[in-house]
C-alpha cells in the first residue's frame, strides 16, 4: 500500500465513483429537506456529470469494469482479462440509483456467472470473478477473501436490487440459498465463503517405520519403557494403532503390544526421554507429514533433514506453527465465523480421552520439502533444553505439495455484520417490501413480494425502537378465490402501496377500507405491480379481486 510516484500506476475504480454519485444525490435531497434549496442543485449537477463520465468510461453494456488504468497501454500479467472481471461493487450499484437497464444487465450478468462458476462454489456472489490467477499472495490467494471469495454482502445487495428491478424470483432464490447456508453453519451467516473448494492433488504416500527409534508407550509404560509423557495416571492408552488415516494422510501407528510397548518416539531434555533420534529415509519427497503432539514449553525441538550429498535443512518445532499441546487440541474446525486464514499446514488429526480428561489428541502437520530433487538420507529429531516433550507417533512421505482438507467452506477477511446488514435490507425492503420514505416512517412504502417465494400469506412488523415509528401488515393472496388482501397500519401519514400481481391475472376490482379505489399498473421487466396510495396513520384494508 506504498505509493511511489515514479513507479506506481494509477487507475479509476468505478465502485467509489458510483458511491460518490449516490452520496451527492443524497446530499442534495437532504439540503432540500433542510430548506437550503439554493445549494442543492449544484450537487445534483455534479452527480449527473460524474455519472455521464463514469458510464462512458466503465460501463460495457453488461456491467461496470472493475478498474481502468489511466494509461490504457499498460498491460498487466495477472492471468485474467481485467476488462471481464465482475467485482462486488456492481451488486452494490444496484441500490445506488443507477439506471434500470443497467441494473437488469448486472442481474443477468450474475445469473450468467452462476452458470459458469465452479461446481463446488456456494454461489455467484463473488468479491471478484474470475479471480486473479497470479500477482497476489497471502490473504488474497485465489478463491479466498477478495480474490474470488463468495460474500454475503454481495448476495444481500444483489437480492435487494433484484426485488426492485423485476427479478423477484431471483431475489427470493438468493435469500433461500442463504437460509440453507445459515442452516449448515448453525444458524450463522459467515461473511465470506471460499469461492471454490480445494481438491487434493494426485499423490502417493510412503509410510516410514518408526519401530527402530520408538522409546515410549501410549499407555503407562513399564519399568523399562517410558510411559506417555512420563505422566503417571494420564496417558494416551486409547490411541488406535495400525494403518490410520488422519485428515486424508495415512500413517502406520505402532501397536505397542507388538513392539515391547515401544509405540512412539519421545524426545525431550527431561529425565528418561531421548535427546536425539535419527531415522534413515534414503528417498526423495516433495513433502512429508508428522503425526505428533507436545507437552510443556512452546519451543519443542529441532527437525533436521540430511541429504546424501552432505547438506542439511532444518526447522524448529514450535507451538502454534507446527505443533500444539495434546490436551484440548484445537485448530480451525469450529472456527465458523472467520475461517482458517488460508490453507492450513496443521490440523487436529485424532481425538481421544483418558481417565482424567475427555479431550486429548494429536496433530498432523505438513512440511514442504524445499529440495524435492535431493535424496533425504535421514531425518533427525533433537530436543531443546526447555523441558518440552515432543511425542512423534507417525511419519509419512509424499510426492506432492502439502495439502490438508479444510474443515469447512468459510473464508476470512471481512466483518460478518456487513453481510448481515445487506441480507437484512434485502429481506425487509426487498422481500417484505417495507421502506421508510420519510422520517421515522412518516411516509412508508409497502411492496410485498411474497408471490415470488410461493408464500400465500405473511405478517410483517418493522419498528424503530427509539422513535417508535413503525409499519405493520398482514398479507394474503388466495389464487383459488382470486383475491389479494393487505391489512396494514403504522405511523405513516402517507403509504405508497405497490403489490406484485400474479402472472396472467388482471385486477377486476380494488377496494380500500371498503370503498372503491383506483389503482395504476406499473410494469418492470415482466413483473406487474398495482400502485395505490393511502392516507393517515390508522388501520387500513386493501382488497384486490382478479378476473
Amino acid at each position: 500500500m506504498v505509493i511511489n510516484l515514479a513507479k506506481t500506476h494509477f487507475g479509476i475504480f468505478f465502485g467509489d465513483n458510483a458511491n460518490m454519485i449516490a452520496g451527492l444525490r443524497r446530499l442534495s435531497e437532504m439540503l432540500h429537506a433542510a430548506g437550503r434549496d439554493e445549494e442543492a442543485p449544484a450537487y445534483s449537477a455534479l452527480a449527473d456529470q460524474l455519472e455521464q463520465r463514469l458510464n462512458a468510461l466503465a460501463w460495457n453494456g453488461e456491467f461496470f469494469v472493475h478498474w481502468i488504468p489511466e494509461d490504457r497501454n499498460l498491460k498487466f500479467d495477472l492471468g485474467v482479462d481485467m476488462d471481464r472481471q465482475v467485482s462486488l461493487s456492481n451488486a452494490y450499484s444496484l441500490n445506488r440509483g443507477i439506471r434500470h437497464d443497467q441494473c437488469a444487465a448486472i442481474l443477468r450478468t450474475y445469473q450468467r456467472i452462476r452458470k459458469e462458476m465452479p461446481a463446488t462454489s456456494p454461489g455467484e456472489f463473488y468479491a471478484i470473478f474470475p479471480p486473479f490467477e497470479k500477482g497476489f499472495a497471502g490473504e488474497s490467494e485465489k478463491w479466498e477473501y477478495m480474490n474470488g471469495g463468495v460474500m454475503s454482502c454481495t448476495a444481500g445487495e444483489l437480492a435487494w436490487g433484484a426485488f426492485d428491478h423485476g427479478f423477484e424470483e431471483y431475489g427470493a432464490d438468493i435469500l433461500n440459498r442463504y437460509a440453507k447456508i445459515a442452516a449448515t453453519h448453525h444458524g450463522f451467516v459467515p461473511a465470506i465463503l471460499r469461492g471454490k473448494q480445494p481438491v487434493a492433488p494426485a499423490r502417493q504416500f510412503t509410510q516410514v517405520d518408526l519401530r527402530s527409534v520408538a522409546n515410549a508407550d501410549f499407555g503407562p509404560g513399564t519399568p523399562e519403557v517410558l510411559g506417555w509423557m512420563n505422566e503417571p495416571g494420564s496417558d494416551l492408552a486409547s490411541m488406535p494403532s495400525g494403518n490410520q488415516v488422519s485428515r486424508e494422510i495415512p500413517f502406520n501407528v505402532i501397536d505397542p503390544a507388538k513392539n515391547g510397548r515401544r509405540a512412539c518416539l519421545a524426545i525431550s531434555s527431561a529425565e528418561r526421554f531421548t535427546r536425539h533420534a535419527s531415522i534413515a529415509i534414503n528417498r526423495t519427497a516433495r513433502s512429508f507429514y508428522l503425526l505428533h503432539a507436545k507437552g510443556g514449553d512452546d519451543l519443542v525441538g529441532k527437525l533436521t533433514l540430511h541429504y546424501t550429498e552432505g547438506t542439511t535443512h532444518w526447522e524448529y518445532i514450535r507451538a502454534g506453527v507446527n505443533i500444539n499441546h495434546w490436551w484440548a487440541p484445537a485448530d480451525s474446525e469450529f472456527n465458523e465465523r472467520s475461517g482458517p486464514g488460508g490453507s492450513e499446514r496443521m490440523q487436529v488429526a485424532w481425538r481421544g480421552a483418558n481417565r482424567k480428561f475427555g479431550n486429548l489428541g494429536l496433530y498432523v502437520v505438513g512440511f514442504e520439502h524445499p529440495h524435492p530433487e535431493r535424496t533425504i538420507a535421514a531425518i533427525d529429531f533433537d530436543c531443546l533444553d526447555t523441558g518440552a516433550k515432543w511425542m512423534v507417533t507417525g511419519l509419512t512421505l509424499c510426492d506432492a505439495p502439502i495439502f490438508l482438507p479444510p474443515w469447512n467452506d468459510v473464508s476470512y477477511g471481512m466483518p460478518n455484520n456487513w453481510g448481515a446488514a445487506a441480507l437484512t435490507a434485502a429481506i425487509l425492503e426487498g422481500l417484505a417490501g417495507v421502506q421508510d420514505r420519510g422520517v421515522a416512517f412518516s411516509k412508508a412504502r409497502i411492496a410485498p413480494r411474497w408471490l415470488a417465494t410461493g408464500t400465500g400469506k405473511a405478517k410483517v412488523s418493522v419498528r424503530y425502537p427509539a422513535s417508535r415509528g413503525y409499519v405493520h401488515y398482514k398479507y394474503k393472496c388466495d389464487r383459488t378465490s382470486g383475491q389479494m388482501t393487505l391489512e396494514f397500519t403504522g405511523s405513516a401519514q402517507q403509504f405508497d402501496l405497490e403489490l406484485l400481481l400474479p402472472q396472467g391475472r388482471a385486477i377486476r376490482r380494488a377496494t380500500l377500507n371498503g370503498k372503491e379505489a383506483t389503482s395504476e399498473e406499473r410494469t418492470i421487466e415482466s413483473s406487474r405491480y398495482a400502485v395505490i396510495p393511502a392516507e393517515s396513520a390508522t388501520a387500513h384494508k386493501l382488497v384486490l379481486e382478479f378476473a
